[in-house]
């Protein structure tokens, strides 16, 4: 099987496609991508773009949706370790590369680079937020300055600046008018051509939830002091080895979704941090000490750290970070955990 497809591969490339069998390829591929439910049904896609792409090597799109694939798998694969994703990112880098090169001027391609650098930064946020912060507003500001207009790089710039209001624990409600703006303009904007990206609206339409909730919370505590949720989650972190710095730490929802980023300060070796208005819910909680105040983890040569870290349950994982599911503990009332730097 593995020789066919090599072949077909081979035969494809060399032959190329007609602007007919092009559109007829790739029609039948985004009607396979609308369906994608699991991880395999992305490298099913992805596999399918590939193919078109190594075919019509002149066309950017399949390899825009190649790309995306692997983004999407990045996302999705609740099970990988964080190698595994990075080699998935791996993947796509290569496709979004030969993008820039076919369709230097595309705003598109710079939205996809700017959710690739995005999920780059996801699977270790702490340690990796300030170098893909950075790159993913640069990517978002290339693609804009191609299309002022273009809502993808519209969303990915307003997800930015929610989430970092929320990792410094400012009020997110003020973005509401510009998302529920964002959602109600999306479907003015004009699609440039047949198999062009679409993707982000239910994004948008998520920001609106999250910063209407935002707002109606703080509605209801102005008008009902004692109607804030008195459930809060305080976790005590020992063994750390001096009092320099400070304590990064997040907290994740079950699907790996940010809940919280913060900071706290050490004390005889010991750091108490307290997440308020903590809804009932599986959660797991990373974190390091940041003893040199640069915002990152940082490793020897070979990648090891060199700073104190751990995770919720106290969970250890062999050569890289534990699985997600050994992290995950019950929260459904206030109460204490206790961990333990490593």
């Amino acid at each position: 099987m593995k020789t066919f497809i090599t072949l077909f591969l081979t035969i494809l490339t060399t032959i190329g496609f007609s602007q007919d069998q092009y559109q007829q390829k790739m029609g039948e591929a985004m009607q396979n991508y609308a369906q994608v439910k699991s991880v395999q049904d992305y490298s099913t896609a992805a596999s399918q773009f590939e193919l078109i792409a190594n075919a019509a090597n002149t066309e950017w799109l399949p390899l825009y949706y190649h790309a995306q694939c692997y983004i999407m798998m990045s996302f999705s694969d609740r099970e990988a370790s964080e190698v595994e994703k990075d080699a998935y990112l791996d993947v796509a880098e290569k496709s979004i590369d030969k993008m820039i090169t076919i369709a230097p001027n595309e705003s598109e391609v710079y939205a996809l680079k700017a959710l690739y650098y995005t999920a780059k930064l996801v699977i270790d946020p702490m340690t990796r937020g300030q170098k893909y912060g950075i790159l993913t507003n640069t990517a978002i500001q290339e693609s804009l300055a191609r299309d002022a207009d273009n809502p993808r790089a519209k969303q990915l710039a307003l997800s930015n600046k929610v989430g970092t209001a929320e990792f410094f624990g400012k009020d997110i409600s003020v973005f509401k008018v510009e998302a529920e703006q964002l959602f109600a303009d999306w479907d003015n904007y004009e699609i440039k051509g047949p198999f062009y990206p679409t993707w982000g609206k239910d994004q948008v339409e998520g920001l609106v939830a999250r910063c209407s909730k935002a707002s109606e919370n703080e509605t209801s505590t102005a008008t009902n002091p004692s109607a804030t949720s008195k459930q809060s989650l305080t976790i005590e972190i020992k063994k750390l080895k001096s009092e320099t710095g400070n304590i990064m730490l997040e907290v994740l929802d079950e699907n790996e979704k940010m809940v919280q980023q913060t900071m706290g300060a050490i004390k005889n070796g010991t750091s108490t941090i307290v997440i308020n208005d903590l809804e009932p819910g599986n959660y797991a909680v990373k974190f390091y000490h940041d003893a040199n105040s640069n915002n990152k983890m940082d490793a020897n040569k070979y990648g090891k750290p060199t700073e104190s870290y751990g995770f919720s349950n106290n969970a250890r994982g062999f050569m890289s970070a534990p699985k997600f599911k050994k992290m995950l503990f019950e929260f459904s009332d206030s109460m204490t955990i206790k961990l333990k730097a490593k």
